[in-house]
């Protein structure tokens, strides 16, 4: 029995031989391709990790521009006007050089600033952009009935609708009624003088659309008539007895001096670069009207009914007394004597807008690679 097992193995000598060529055979074929895709996929390993680097070096560059467009001191080179730019270069970051650069495009629908950002993050690989478009909101400086960088003074019988913010004491007489806020004791941020001069310019062309008066502008007494819009390049004094109805802006680059029997009316705004001395205001202004006093005081000799925003960046804003005023007023110092009343309504979209504003929230609106 042995011996037959034996025979046939021995008939079969060889197939060990057969099965090894065959598989040497099948080897030799997908060998060359399977290393050659390996090699494939080694490179596109490399390439996508190359571009991956590319992408988060130019992501770092979208990263500092936004830094850029919300720090609290920005550089000179930062646009401020609508296709301005601002191109730089950050050198090697990751092995790589990033050029940057941050265009100003203006303001959207509600006011808010759009900026565009291209970021490009090259190295001798190639290089991988990215555009963004963002959108940074603005939340005004100034927001109440009064604002004063150092001290309010009210006296007795005077009442204050809106917040109330003081940077000094708020001193009050008897009778004293508030409804709203009282941030008292505040350090308070006022713009720069760039800030409102800019800001001043607005009406100062506004005013100088209306016509050019040279030097000093007297009105005789017991005129009455229309003004504005008006650029004066001196001093506006109007005499007693005299009714002006403003009808346009009056700029003027002195000062402003209304006598006590005067009276005037109307909607223009009224701004002078120095002091301003109002008599009798009777129903004057609307919700887009200013009275503006870019380095003097504001002073109202007699009573007021007003609709506007008053703003004395660095001076003083004082009332006798009955005075009544819708918006907001904002000054170094604020001072009334008795009965006074200030109301501010802080969902009035159409109230003028003071210079200066600090950031809002930020919100990135696009996000592309190319």
């Amino acid at each position: 029995m042995i011996r037959r097992i034996f025979n046939k193995l021995n008939k079969e000598r060889g197939v060990v031989l057969i099965v090894v060529l065959i598989l040497l055979a099948v080897g030799g074929l997908t060998i060359a391709p399977m290393l050659s895709h390996m090699s494939t996929g080694l490179k596109a390993g490399q390439t996508y990790e190359k571009k991956t680097d590319q992408y988060y070096t130019a992501d770092a560059g979208v990263e500092n521009a936004l830094w850029q467009i919300t720090r609290e001191q920005r550089l000179p080179e930062f646009p401020s006007e609508q296709g301005d730019q601002w191109p730089y270069t950050i050198e090697d970051l990751n092995g790589k050089s990033i050029t940057v650069t941050i265009e100003y495009t203006g303001k959207d629908a509600e006011g808010n600033d759009i900026y565009k950002i291209d970021s490009t993050a090259s190295d001798d690989s190639g290089d991988t952009a990215i555009e963004s478009y963002v959108i940074v909101t603005s939340i005004p400086i100034f927001d109440g009935a009064l604002v004063s960088k150092y001290d309010i003074t009210l006296g007795k019988n005077c009442s204050v609708t809106g917040n109330i913010t003081c940077g000094g004491t708020l001193t009050t007489g008897g009778g004293f009624i508030h409804d709203g806020d009282l941030f008292e004791g505040e350090e308070v941020e006022f713009p720069s003088q760039e800030e409102n001069e800019a800001f001043a310019q607005t009406y100062r062309e506004e005013a100088q659309a209306g016509g050019t008066y040279p030097g000093d502008y007297p009105i005789p007494m017991g005129t009455t008539m229309d003004l504005g819009p008006l650029y004066i390049t001196g001093n506006l004094n109007i005499l007693k007895d005299c009714t002006i109805n403003l009808t346009g802006t009056i700029f003027v680059e002195g000062s402003i001096d209304v006598d006590k029997g005067a009276e005037i009316t109307g909607v223009g705004s009224i701004v002078a670069v120095g002091d301003i001395y109002l008599a009798k205001l009777s129903d004057y202004g609307s919700e887009s009207s200013i009275i503006m006093s870019l380095n003097g005081d504001i002073t109202f000799k007699k009573e007021a009914t007003i609709g506007a925003v008053i703003y004395a960046p660095n001076g003083t804003v004082s009332f006798d007394k009955d005075a009544t005023v819708t918006g907001m007023i904002v000054a170094q110092s604020i001072q009334s004597d008795k009965d006074s009343t200030f109301t501010y309504n802080p969902d009035d979209s159409s109230l003028i807008k003071l210079p200066g504003s600090t950031f809002g929230e930020m919100k990135i609106r696009t996000w592309e690679t190319s």
